[in-house]
């Protein structure tokens, strides 16, 4: 595959030319022959370069105009950077997951990302004058390797989003080292048997007073902490969901920072861990999972922002309703799930990408004999592909306008009404924009014929890792009964009150009028 993989790249850069035999005086030549039996155009072949520029020519829109369309502002020095870093590299190319064994896929993915990552040098104070960091990068890094994008996702958006949102200030070296990937973390949040269902988490952390400490513990093998990127071998820390117990009492979900490796990468007393094995895609990221046998943390472990154990072991929280303290335990879910839907328009995007530059090279057919037309041309192929790479682009626009909305909205008060509209609208939006970018990933597959099926083409490893998009922070089916839910109570509040409870829903009041 590796001499194929030349021969093509040697092909477009230098097309092969095909040259008439002149026959000598008296002579009949068997290439003469031929060549009154083939087309003319294959005694004129163009580079597929050629074709492309060819395609661009015909189109009113400069290339710079759609470069800011799909690249905008904030963005752009992320890119320059990924560019340049990986640009640079003679070491790095892309090669289909399939070509490499499972331990390849994870030291080339753990390498990219530090390269990437570390190539910034970015301080603590960097990170925090930059929020909008972890949300570019994974969208740029999907482009390149969805296994990278998912562990930037992994370590920044969860580990490192629970740190910052949910600890106080004795946590910040945990994050610090985080963020400059000298610790790698992970989320053990999802168990075998309760993935949409958090509230049913079988894991228990017990306080103990005498000690001020906490044993967590999972009381059933299927209360398994299941699907932890990073967990199976390259985490140092986890941030843990668990059952807050006190004196027979339970308080609700709480997350703990939990030390699961010593500085060698040795486990420590009380956790197992395994390795899930191979997955559909994303296998450069290492998932896990873990069972926890009486594992004593110190108190300092609770990520305690909101919730607090007194000296004298009594609980305290800024939230008397356990609803409400679960609601303040998941506010890093919202950012994540709008990166999920960032990744799944840009994984989407750069599929619809690949298959526009195919399209436009590919031939088949004509009006003419032996002058055929390029497939992008076809209006069955216009069709099937160019509306949904629209409307990918317009989703693209619209969860960018909620990251940055999000970075201002108190996510973690569900009395917010900004809060909640927040959330239904984060939920719809992963639902959609996930949805789309695997449309595009199976049409573009299909247009693109047996060429779209070759793991060279990377159209398949993209419709792989899309895949799991439908299904990670938040099943799909799940989070559109969540948004309709805040609809209809909205809506019932219209019909009753006679007022909306947000500006996005004031044309409920035209219904409410004409009633």
């Amino acid at each position: 595959m590796e001499r194929l993989s030349s021969l093509s790249s040697a092909m477009i850069s230098k097309p092969p030319t095909i040259q008439k035999t002149v026959p000598k005086s008296g002579e009949t030549s068997f290439q003469m022959q031929v060549d009154t039996l083939l087309p003319n155009d294959l005694h004129n072949l163009e580079s597929p370069t050629t074709y492309l520029e060819a395609q661009r020519a015909k189109s009113s829109l400069k290339k710079e105009r759609v470069f800011e369309l799909f690249f905008p502002e904030l963005r752009k020095k992320y890119i320059k950077h990924v560019n340049k870093v990986l640009g640079e590299d003679k070491e790095y190319r892309f090669v289909p997951e399939t070509e490499l064994s499972t331990a390849e896929n994870r030291l080339k993915t753990n390498e990219i990302l530090k390269k990437v990552i570390k190539s910034l040098g970015y301080t603590a104070e960097d990170f925090k004058k930059n929020p909008d960091f972890v949300y570019c990068m994974m969208i740029i890094m999907c482009s390149v390797s969805g296994s990278v994008a998912g562990k930037i996702g992994v370590q920044y958006a969860l580990y490192c989003g629970s740190l910052q949102k949910l600890g106080t200030e004795k946590h910040l070296p945990f994050l610090h080292k985080g963020q400059s990937l000298e610790e790698m973390g992970c989320f053990c949040m999802t168990e075998l048997t309760h993935g949409s269902n958090l509230q049913g988490l079988l894991t228990t952390a017990t306080y103990v007073h005498s000690e001020r400490s906490f044993i967590l513990h999972t009381p059933h093998e299927v209360g398994m902490k299941f699907w932890v990127g990073n967990l199976a071998k390259y985490a140092r820390r986890a941030v843990v969901f668990a059952n807050l117990l006190i004196e027979g009492q339970n308080y609700g979900i709480h997350v703990f920072l939990v030390e699961i490796r010593d500085i060698k990468g040795e486990l420590l007393p009380g956790i197992m861990v395994g390795d899930i094995g191979p997955k559909l895609g994303l296998n450069g990221i290492d998932n896990g999972w873990c069972l926890f046998r009486r594992m004593k943390i110190p108190y300092d472990g609770l990520l305690d922002r909101f919730s607090q154990i007194t000296p004298s072991g009594e609980f305290v929280s800024k939230y008397k309703k356990k609803s409400q303290r679960f609601a303040s335990q998941l506010s890093a879910l919202i950012t994540g799930r709008l990166m999920v839907a960032g990744t799944s328009a840009s994984g989407g995007l750069t599929t619809g990408g690949i298959g526009l530059r195919y399209l436009s090279v590919r031939k088949q057919f004509g009006e003419k004999k032996f002058t055929e037309t390029p497939l992008i041309e076809y209006p069955l192929v216009q069709k099937r592909l160019v509306p949904d790479i629209c409307i990918l682009i317009l989703f693209d626009r619209i969860i960018e306008k909620n990251f940055y909305l999000s970075l201002n909205v108190n996510n973690s008060d569900l009395e917010d009404p900004a809060a909640k509209e927040l959330h239904a609208a984060c939920s719809v939006i992963k639902v959609m924009s996930s949805s789309k970018g695997m449309d595009i990933a199976l049409v573009v597959r299909e247009l693109c014929g047996g060429m779209g099926y070759s793991d060279f083409s990377r159209i398949p490893s993209m419709i792989k890792d899309q895949n799991v998009q439908m299904t990670w922070e938040g099943a799909n089916d799940v989070l559109v009964q969540q948004t309709a839910k805040f609809l209809l109570a909205a809506f019932q509040k219209i019909m009753t009150k006679k007022v909306s409870p947000t500006k996005s829903l004031d044309f409920f009041l035209s219904f409410s009028e004409d009633e």
